[in-house]
């Protein structure tokens, strides 16, 4: 009899353990730099929450995957670009991506900004990197779609101005 109440009593502790672990890794905010993030239309939970981890936004990828699974919000995450930084938790951080709560992204150019220039502050805002966007301001058919022209690059194109 003696024998049976250690073991319960282990097997109760372990699981205290292990509930008190997966509500921090659900309640306790997680202190991060300011990033921005995008997610794709399409984007599966669990891709959102690998990028999440890797940019150390939340702390449990499996976690995050788990509870949007629970909520049955796997397949309704919104796409479009987030601004995360502060102290949101797993729960916080959820929500926004269910509910959608993206950031608009403000960039001002200059006078007399160059074309790497412009792109070097499109990278800065989080807009895309820039490597992507030297090639889509070089790309021939995205330059006709947008002027009508046949233009050897989009160089001059952004004028001086505040684009939301």
């Amino acid at each position: 009899m003696k024998l049976i109440h250690q073991i319960l009593l282990i097997i109760i502790t372990l699981l205290l353990v292990v509930i008190v672990y997966l509500a921090w890794l659900v309640w306790m905010p997680l202190k991060s730099e300011q990033a921005v993030f995008h997610i794709k239309s399409g984007d599966s939970a669990s891709t959102i929450a690998n990028t999440l981890s890797s940019q150390g936004i939340i702390r449990s990828r499996n976690m995050f995957v788990m509870l949007a699974r629970l909520r049955h919000s796997q397949n309704k995450l919104k796409a479009g670009t987030y601004s995360f930084g502060g102290n949101y938790n797993l729960i916080q951080t959820l929500k926004m991506v269910e509910k959608g709560n993206t950031t608009a992204i403000s960039i001002t150019i200059p006078p007399g900004f160059n074309l790497h220039q412009t792109l070097q502050r499109m990278e800065r805002s989080g807009m895309a990197s820039y490597d992507s966007l030297l090639v889509r301001a070089n790309d021939p058919e995205l330059i006709y779609k947008l002027t009508g022209k046949e233009l050897p690059s989009l160089e001059g194109y952004l004028f001086p101005e505040t684009y939301h």
